[in-house]
């Protein structure tokens, strides 16, 4: 084990600045070092702390930083042959239906008055972060997602040598144990940028 160990080599870039130093130099780093794969937990971790969505500035930036790592990721990939493997996150995103919904809101305890007010009803649902264009930029995507205490879900939503499709994995001590009933498998597929992601939900302490 020591010596597995001895073979892992752990960056902590604190910036975005910091990060696209570090994929700079990498070239150099794996070729001296025979890296043979290198993981980024997370690619939008400093993205979505450092650049907002909040102008179109700030989109074009986060974009424009998100082409420039990938080009420069495949690049190392493919000249080294190398294999990258990319965590994203989840985000929230809110949908509005078409059905509007009065609704009341009570007296308050001041003896404000009752007010009415017409909202429109949303929705609440956990996507992929960094967006739909994301899901361009990767070659294969495996989406993780939780179903139960033990029993998980894995997703091939996109690859360029499997059809769409789905199974049920439990970690066990021995490794993966794979489910062979409850595969799936679908030629159709579905967009993998606007796929619901299950997550588990809050646990009362």
């Amino acid at each position: 084990m020591s010596e597995c160990l001895l073979k892992i080599h752990v960056f902590r870039p604190s910036s975005v600045e910091d990060f696209s130093n570090l994929i700079n130099m990498l070239e150099d780093y794996a070729i001296e070092n025979d890296v043979g794969m290198l993981v980024i937990d997370s690619i939008a971790s400093l993205l979505r702390r450092e650049i907002t969505t909040t102008s179109k500035k700030s989109i074009f930036m986060r974009g424009h930083l998100q082409a420039t790592w990938m080009m420069n990721l495949k690049r190392l990939a493919q000249g080294l042959n190398l294999c990258v493997v990319l965590t994203n996150q989840i985000a929230t995103e809110i949908r509005l239906n078409d059905k509007f919904d009065k609704i009341s809101v009570q007296q308050t305890e001041e003896g404000g008055p009752v007010q009415q007010g017409i909202t429109q009803a949303s929705s609440y649902h956990m996507i992929p972060a960094l967006g739909y264009k994301w899901s361009f930029y990767v070659n294969t995507r495996f989406i993780l997602q939780y179903t139960s205490t033990v029993k998980r879900e894995m997703i091939i939503a996109k690859s360029p040598v499997s059809p769409y499709s789905s199974f049920y994995f439990t970690i066990e001590k021995h490794g993966i144990s794979i489910e062979e009933s409850g595969c799936k498998y679908s030629n159709s597929g579905c967009n993998p940028g606007h796929f619901k992601i299950k997550a588990r939900t809050g646990i009362n302490i």
